[in-house]
Formats: C-alpha cells, structure tokens, sequence
C-alpha cells in the first residue's frame, strides 16, 4: 500500500483540475457524484474526497484528439 496517496476535498479537487486542465467545477464535482458521470470519489464519513490520480484520470477522458481546426473535415 503506498503511502503517498493524497486526497483532496470537493473545493481543493476543483481548484486542483481548473489550475492543471482549466475546467471542472466544484458545481461539475457535485452534479457528477450525483449523475455518476464525475470522476471516483470516497466518503470519510460526510467528507468527500478524491485522489488526485482519480481526478488526473478523469479529467484526461474528457479531453478530445489534438485538433488544427474547428471545421468539421479532419486532416492527418
């Protein structure tokens, strides 16, 4: 078991993904908990927290292919 684990609370997990991907909120946190669709959280009694590799993982299954144009026809 390592002991390097670091868990973040709701606020500290949003700041953490807006400063490192600049996008989920505390509101996306909570709707997700509840709609299933957020990244894995655990419960220290009411507490909620996340582990960062669980919100690194989530976040970068949000993120799409790299992109050199907003049209809709794609180039390799």
């Amino acid at each position: 078991m390592s002991m390097d684990v670091r868990y973040l609370r709701r606020r500290a997990a949003a700041k953490y993904l807006q400063t490192r991907y600049g996008f989920g909120a505390y509101q996306t946190l909570c709707k997700g908990a509840v709609t299933g669709f957020g990244p894995v959280y655990q419960r220290a009694g009411r507490v909620v927290v996340y582990k960062m590799e669980d919100l690194d993982r989530w976040a970068q299954s949000k993120l799409g292919e790299p992109q050199t144009s907003s049209s809709g026809a794609q180039t390799a």
